[in-house]
């Protein structure tokens, strides 16, 4: 049986309609959960140290008080989203509504990995522009599938 390689960070080759300027960072690979489908993509990996610490206070602030107003860029276009932080169970949250945009226009369903990254414009507005994008994680070869399947690494 072939050995997967290991874990590699996810090239970001899908998305070509997002602003160039800022600083791009991996968050998280997952396959998506019912959950994720219909009450908004929980937002898991690198997502609570980067919202904690990789953005000015008043944008994490907003994601934990009214919630903030964030770009998705995906391969089939760009939709506005409100991020917050569910305070009781501790986990950051895109809403629901604008989210089901994001899985329709890109035919996404359970059981589908999807890759996620940041961008944060520093430039842009009193405070930048945050955005995330995301796009559908790509195929591992059938052996590297299996043993992903199986729990191996």
């Amino acid at each position: 049986m072939a050995t997967a390689e290991p874990n590699k960070t996810p090239q970001l080759n899908q998305i070509s309609n997002f602003p160039i300027d800022g600083e791009v960072k991996y968050l998280f690979t997952k396959s998506l959960s019912n959950g994720d489908m219909v009450g908004g993509l929980t937002l898991i990996g690198e997502s609570h140290n980067f919202f904690r610490r990789g953005i000015p206070n008043s944008l994490s602030n907003e994601i934990g008080g009214i919630g903030l107003d964030v770009e998705i860029f995906t391969p089939n276009g760009k939709i506005w989203n409100k991020l917050r932080y569910d305070h009781a169970n501790k986990i950051f949250k895109l809403d629901g509504i604008e989210w089901d945009d994001v899985v329709t226009k890109n035919q996404l369903k359970v059981g589908d990995e999807i890759d996620c990254f940041s961008l944060y414009h520093a430039e842009v507005g009193p405070q930048g522009i945050l955005s995330l994008l995301v796009q559908k994680a790509a195929k591992e070869d059938s052996d590297s599938e299996l043993m992903h399947a199986a729990g191996e690494k």
